[in-house]
């Protein structure tokens, strides 16, 4: 089967797979200057608009899905004023989608999907890192035994 590409996601399949990892946090992500600089709709915001943008894309980064309530006062966490939120709201909103009670960037969770998929192939690597060195371990352990019971004196180690 071929790997989906990334336009091929719909908004829900990528919050499940941001959702994939109970516990999952990262640091940090990569932001692209092309993909923020060449949107039409961030070209449209003032300076404040693009730091309240900035600031709500942080704000769902750090959450454990990737999205912030619907609930939540956008204003106060973009750190903009009355009248700047009223004349960047529109803009701003446009970047975040809802599903089921939180909005969602669709550039921030493919970014997530990445970091997730990553890691999952980290851990798979690594138990199958484990498993091989526990057989080694064993196949060591099976020689010495068998040396043993020959009567050899001298063990390699």
């Amino acid at each position: 089967m071929p790997k989906k590409k990334d336009y091929q996601y719909t908004l829900e399949e990528l919050v499940e797979i941001a959702c994939a990892l109970d516990g999952f946090s990262s640091p940090a992500f990569q932001m692209y200057p092309n993909d923020l600089l060449g949107s039409a709709t961030i070209q449209k915001m003032d300076a404040a608009g693009v730091g309240g943008y900035v600031l709500l894309l942080l704000w769902c980064w750090n959450d454990k899905q990737c999205g912030l309530d619907v609930d939540e006062d956008f204003q106060k966490l973009g750190k903009l004023t009355d009248a700047q939120w009223k004349s960047q709201k529109d803009l701003i909103m446009r970047n975040f989608k809802k599903v089921g009670k939180k909005l969602y960037n669709r550039r921030l969770l493919l970014e997530r999907k990445k970091q997730v998929l990553q890691r999952i192939k980290s851990i798979k690597g690594g138990l199958a890192s484990a498993e091989s060195r526990k057989i080694k371990r064993i196949q060591k352990l099976t020689t010495l035994k068998k040396r043993l019971r020959s009567g050899k004196k001298q063990v390699a180690t």
